[in-house]
């Protein structure tokens, strides 16, 4: 690893954001059961609602339906094609965890093939896309290199020590309702029922309202899950070089508790029923309801 004298500005900065700036780990004993019981008293009510619209189906809840506009998710009904932006974010997911493990400097463009032949040798779909002829590889190639190379520019590399561990998967299940959640990357580890762990969320272009909150539903997830939220959470533009940490505290866990049942309310009440609200935004511009949607096409004008 780089030394800290070593290290630019950037680097400095995220490592002294990062590190704990106190020498014990927070207790979180009893604090899951402190967020669950209300919690459960908000959604049980709506999971009996859910199952007499959806008997026997379970309720699927990713970030994705915490935020953003409701009615193109409604009726986005267009099966999901790999393109060049999205295998770009998978692919570098791969390139940073064989860079966190390499026991000798890789550049970007052999750390770029070793992940490409993982995910070929391992048979997923990104995998099948990338073997396939029509797929820009030379495109791919330069985006995931540059976006690598902007990344470790503003973040150092973690030791060993740090237990580095990338797009961790994390699930909690309520009755029917199901709610996943993939972190970027996970630096530390709990120590005896102590929050130890920070999330750390990579994003290619500018940071906007909801990242946070995002990554408040993920610390969430995984104190439901463990009984141990994260101690912190971290949100890394490539594009600003710049990382936002933020400590989890009880607050941060009783606004994310309120946010989940906010989205099971608007995905029960859409079964029974009701209209998806609009929510225009600079994103409509690549909306594939746009060409119906006046509210949208008034904000790309």
């Amino acid at each position: 690893a780089v030394s800290y004298e070593e290290m630019n500005d950037a680097q400095r900065a995220t490592l002294t954001k990062r590190r704990r700036q106190a020498t014990e780990l927070p207790d979180c004993t009893g604090v899951a059961g402190e967020v669950l019981e209300p919690l459960a008293l908000l959604l049980d009510p709506l999971l009996d609602r859910w199952e007499a619209v959806r008997p026997n189906t379970e309720l699927r809840l990713t970030k994705w339906h915490l935020s953003g506009c409701e009615r193109r998710r409604v009726e986005d009904n267009a099966q999901f094609e790999w393109t060049p932006e999205k295998a770009t974010g998978t692919i570098v997911h791969q390139m940073i965890q064989s860079w966190c493990f390499a026991r000798k400097p890789l550049t970007p463009e052999m750390l770029f093939g070793l992940s490409v032949d993982r995910v070929q040798r391992d048979e997923t779909s990104i995998g099948r896309w990338l073997a396939d002829r029509n797929a820009p590889l030379v495109e791919i190639r330069e985006r995931c290199c540059t976006l690598f190379t902007q990344f470790v520019e503003c973040f150092p590399k973690p030791t060993v020590s740090m237990v580095p561990a990338v797009e961790t998967r994390h699930v909690w299940r309520h009755g029917t309702l199901h709610c996943e959640a993939k972190v970027d990357l996970q630096l530390g580890a709990d120590e005896q029922g102590r929050a130890g762990v920070v999330f750390v969320e990579l994003k290619s272009g500018v940071t906007r309202d909801e990242h946070l909150p995002d990554l408040h539903h993920y610390a969430l997830l995984r104190l439901l899950k463990l009984g141990v939220p994260p101690r912190a959470v971290a949100l890394c533009s490539v594009a600003e070089g710049t990382t936002t940490v933020e400590q989890v505290t009880a607050e941060t866990l009783a606004e994310a508790a309120g946010r989940l049942a906010g989205g099971v309310l608007a995905l029960v009440s859409l079964a029974e029923g009701r209209q998806p609200a609009e929510t225009p935004s600079g994103l409509c511009r690549w909306c594939a309801v746009l060409d119906r949607c006046p509210s949208g096409q008034e904000v790309v004008r």
